[in-house]
């Protein structure tokens, strides 16, 4: 409906021409201030649109009180419904030609909040279908290490590990209704011609208190606004999430300082068998699993078989879509990782987006050849991009959370010139990527760091695979590997893949997939 189909339906053409927008805003103010019952205000929308003449019942009566129409007005409005001009009106209300007009353009700037506020009603809608719509039949680790307590919350992870189910989630729990708590996803058409201030605004003005945005990577200045809304609305308390990519302490605004930020990462072996229905277990600690004087078996129901599912768990595990469709899991997958690097990289700072074929085929020789100590020149030699932004195209990567850069113990990681190896993310990648099947090996050590390093800093020791935090070293490894490379540390633990439950200094692979 265009601004002029808008005043045609309330101001015919007898209106004086000096009536002008700004005169509309400035009177609107009054309507701003005072909330809005959005049942009460779609249905009078409706009637607006489709010319119906509202019926005088008691709910009119209550409308107008509610809206700051007063009973003439009301009348006033039912006689427009009837397109009747001013003259008309005055004659049948017995009223001036002037007091008429008067009443008019209060009306009509109520009528402009109300059309201009239709987009609104649907974004609130689309919350409450969502809200309404999502199973809380599992939650993700990370709803329970998260205080929702704070006034703004930033969720941040790759695209397909269920951001926006976590928020949802924690939405339905709430139990308030969406005028007063509503989700809000940034990529929405209604963020192209409205500012997110303005639409926090409205939320705020008509009673809101929980503000939930989602994708605000793709809203333009998002941290900008964000800080003013936080600023702004004291009492409105604000989460958003967005994808790994983002990073609040490069953004305008300093909304690091304000932010309590939190990363979501892929399902937990431990995650995957409940969302599965499989066994609802506990979460063990890095202290849990390698202590030698703890019968770790007593955190399992007796005839729990940790193996049967581990497997499966390595190839479709990782993201929780594979709940919906296995079949076509590894096409989505596909499908994902161009998304990322056509889509979600371009919010990256420094990336040139035209460059995205180029770094979807240095995505795809490194899949082939993980783990692996990279060679700069001879992988812009490959792939066609130049040695000096080689290093920026793998840290482009490790952002998306596409791969994992392992770095040397000791050094500090600002210092480096490279990795030491370079890893997929996740075990569901590396068979959705590889052109051959991936060797068991290649699995192990994927599985491994990604699972370690969601509560852990993970290094590349000297002797073993991995060193925690610079304290305990981690050997990976098959059913005939032994203890050789890391004798005499004192802090060391072999871990096998053939293994049900620990052994002295032996630890099984899939514990590792219960830290989180």
């Amino acid at each position: 409906m265009d601004d002029h189909s808008k005043i045609k339906a309330i101001v015919i053409d007898d209106e004086p021409e000096a009536l002008t927008r700004m005169e509309y805003i400035l009177e609107a103010f009054d309507f701003l201030l005072k909330p809005v019952d959005i049942d009460e205000l779609r249905d009078t929308i409706e009637r607006y649109k489709n010319k119906i003449a509202p019926q005088p019942d008691e709910k009119l009566k209550r409308f107008a009180q509610a809206h700051h129409l007063t009973e003439r007005e009301v009348q006033i409005v039912e006689l427009l419904m009837q397109n009747k001009t001013s003259k008309e009106i005055g004659e049948e209300l017995e009223l001036s030609r002037h007091t008429v007009d008067t009443h008019r353009r209060r009306i009509l700037v109520y009528y402009y909040f109300c059309t201009n506020n239709c987009a609104m009603i649907e974004l609130l809608e689309n919350s409450d279908r969502l809200v309404q719509g999502v199973s809380c039949d599992f939650k993700r680790y990370l709803t329970k290490k998260i205080n929702w307590h704070n006034r703004l919350i930033g969720i941040k992870g790759a695209r397909g590990t269920g951001k926006t189910t976590i928020v949802l989630q924690w939405l339905k729990v709430q139990g308030k209704p969406v005028a007063k708590a509503a989700y809000f996803s940034l990529d929405d058409l209604y963020f192209l011609t409205n500012t997110l201030v303005d639409t926090a605004k409205s939320f705020f003005q008509q009673g809101g208190q929980i503000l939930v945005l989602d994708e605000v990577h793709k809203y333009p200045q998002w941290a900008r606004e964000i800080k003013i809304v936080y600023d702004r609305f004291p009492e409105l308390q604000v989460i958003f999430t967005g994808s790994s990519i983002i990073d609040i302490s490069r953004q305008e605004g300093d909304l690091s300082r304000r932010a309590i930020m939190y990363e979501l990462h892929g399902l937990s072996y431990r995650e995957y068998l409940e969302m599965n229905g499989i066994m609802k277990l506990p979460i063990l600690n890095l202290n849990q699993i390698t202590d030698g004087n703890l019968s770790i078996q007593n955190y399992f129901p007796s005839g729990f078989r940790p193996l049967e599912s581990f497997n499966n768990y390595l190839r479709y595990g990782y993201y929780p879509f594979s709940r919906e469709d296995i079949p076509g899991y590894f096409q989505r997958l596909q499908q994902l990782i161009r998304l990322i690097v056509e889509y979600d990289m371009a919010e990256i700072k420094g990336f040139d987006i035209r460059n995205a074929k180029k770094m979807l085929q240095l995505l795809y020789v490194v899949a082939q050849q993980v783990p692996f100590k990279p060679n700069l020149h001879k992988l812009s030699e490959k792939c066609g991009i130049h040695r000096n932004s080689m290093g920026n195209y793998i840290w482009f990567l490790e952002e998306a959370r596409l791969i994992r850069l392992l770095h040397p113990a000791g050094i500090s990681i600002a210092t480096l010139q490279k990795p030491e190896k370079i890893f997929l993310n996740n075990t569901s990648l590396a068979y959705a990527m590889a052109s051959v099947m991936p060797s068991i090996g290649t699995i192990r050590e994927i599985f491994a760091f990604s699972q370690l390093t969601v509560n852990h800093e993970v290094r590349f020791p000297k002797s073993g695979d991995f060193e925690l935090d610079g304290k305990i070293v981690l050997e990976i490894g098959g059913k005939n590997k032994d203890t050789k490379q890391i004798s005499g540390l004192s802090e060391a633990y072999l871990v096998k893949d053939d293994l049900e439950f620990p052994v002295s200094k032996v630890i099984p692979l899939w514990l590792l997939g219960f830290l989180y």
